[in-house]
């Protein structure tokens, strides 16, 4: 049995000594999600945040969080950006 494009082929030879790649990535990412969760837990108290034309005070967690929310919104858009230029480079 065959799953086209799915990368399994019943077909092929089982290599005993094939050993799977570690996704470095996947285990960056929950290094630094169960940190930054550590870090947002240990900083429960509130904090006054100046906005351009107001000060509000909030919880420093809800800061951290909506900062860290912020700056992967903007690493996606910086890296779909890139991925376009690269692609576009490509074709010509």
């Amino acid at each position: 049995m065959s799953y086209e494009g799915s990368g399994f082929d019943d077909n092929r030879p089982v290599d005993a000594d094939h050993k799977a790649e570690t996704n470095w990535r996947l285990i960056a990412g929950g290094v630094i999600a169960t940190l930054l969760l550590v870090f947002i837990v240990i900083n429960g108290e509130d904090v006054e945040v100046d906005f351009l034309v107001t000060q509000v005070s909030m919880p420093l967690w809800l800061v951290i969080a909506a900062t860290t929310l912020l700056g992967v919104a903007v690493g996606y858009l910086l890296a779909g950006r890139r991925h376009r230029r690269r692609a576009r480079a490509k074709k010509s």
